[in-house]
C-alpha cells in the first residue's frame, strides 16, 4: 500500500499529482479547441468530456483532505481560488463590450467564466464546514457529506436553473468527497487488483458517452431518460478519474519537477484562465 500521508513533504509525490493536474489540462485545452461545430459527434471530444473536469475534482480533494476541521482553510481559499476567480473575471470584462454585464453574468452564471475556480472554491468551503459539524454532531464525515448531497440535490432539482453555480457545485461535490475519502482510507486500486478491471471498463464507458443522448448500450425509456444520462455520467466519470489518477501515482517515479507535464500542471491555473480568450482571439473573436 502506498504511504500518502506525506503526500505534501514529498518532492515525487507532488511531481505525479502535478503532472495528473498537467495531463488534465492539456484535455480542458484541446477539448475547447475541439469544441467548434457539431463537436458532440466528435468521439475524441466525447472522451475528453467524460472525466476530465470531474478527475480535477478528484485530485483537488485527495490533496486536500485533513483529519480535522480547519479553521485557516476559509482564508486559504479566498486567496487561492477566490480572489483569482474575481480577478480573471473583472480583467476579461474590462475586454468585454459592457463590464458590468460581463461581471454579473460571471457571477450569476459561472459556468461562461472560469466556472471551476469558484465551484471549487463553494465545495472546499461547504466540505470544510461539515468537518466541523461531523465533529459535533459524531457522525462521520462521509456519511454526513452523503447525506447533504442528497439534499442539495433535491434542492437542485426543484429550482432549476439552478444560479450562481448552485448546479455545478451539487454535480461535482461528489468526486471531491470522492478523492478525500481516497485519501482517507489509504486506498490502492493496485493492490486491491481493481485499477485492471476500472480502466478498460471506463475505456468502454467513455466509448458510448454522449453529452445530452442516452448511450445505445443502455436502455433508452423516455421517463427516465434525464437520469439515466446522470446516472451514467457519474459512474463514467468516477472510474475514468480513479483509474488515470492510479496511472499516474504508480508511474510517480517517471515524473520530475523538469518534466513538461508537471509543468503544466504548477502552470494549470494561468493556463486555465488564459486558455479561452485565447483560442476565440485565433479564431476570430467568435
Amino acid at each position: 500500500m502506498h504511504n500518502t500521508s506525506n503526500i505534501n513533504k514529498s518532492s515525487e509525490r507532488i511531481a505525479w499529482v502535478d503532472a495528473f493536474r498537467g495531463f488534465l489540462i492539456i484535455l480542458v485545452v484541446l477539448g475547447h479547441v475541439l469544441q467548434t461545430g457539431n463537436f458532440d459527434n466528435n468521439r475524441l471530444w466525447n472522451f475528453i468530456y467524460s472525466f476530465h473536469m470531474p478527475a480535477f475534482f478528484v485530485i483537488s480533494g485527495y490533496v486536500s483532505y485533513k483529519i480535522s476541521y480547519d479553521e485557516r482553510l476559509y482564508v486559504k481559499r479566498i486567496k487561492g481560488l477566490l480572489i483569482p476567480w474575481v480577478s480573471w473575471v473583472f480583467l476579461f470584462g474590462l475586454f468585454s463590450n459592457n463590464l458590468k454585464d460581463y461581471v454579473w453574468k460571471a457571477f450569476y452564471e459561472p459556468d461562461t467564466s472560469l466556472w471551476f475556480l469558484i465551484t471549487l472554491f463553494y465545495i472546499a468551503c461547504f466540505q470544510n464546514a461539515l468537518y466541523f459539524l461531523s465533529q459535533k454532531i459524531n457522525v462521520n464525515l462521509f456519511i454526513l457529506s452523503f447525506i447533504s448531497f442528497v439534499i442539495l440535490l433535491l434542492v437542485h432539482k426543484t429550482i432549476e436553473p439552478s444560479p450562481f453555480g448552485f448546479g455545478w457545485t451539487v454535480y461535482h461535490f461528489p468526486y471531491y468527497v470522492i478523492g478525500q475519502y481516497l485519501r482517507y482510507a489509504k486506498f490502492d486500486l493496485i493492490q486491491n487488483r481493481l485499477f485492471y478491471i476500472l480502466l478498460p471498463v471506463f475505456f468502454i464507458l467513455a466509448f458510448y458517452w454522449k453529452r445530452l443522448e442516452v448511450p445505445i448500450i443502455l436502455p433508452n425509456l423516455l421517463i427516465a431518460q434525464e437520469y439515466i444520462i446522470y446516472f451514467y455520467k457519474y459512474v463514467c466519470a468516477i472510474v475514468g478519474s480513479l483509474a488515470l489518477l492510479y496511472v499516474f501515482k504508480t508511474f510517480s517515479i517517471f515524473f520530475s519537477k523538469r518534466n513538461l507535464i508537471v509543468y503544466a500542471g504548477q502552470l494549470s491555473l494561468g493556463i486555465y484562465a488564459c486558455h479561452v480568450p485565447i483560442i476565440k482571439f485565433i479564431r476570430g473573436g467568435e
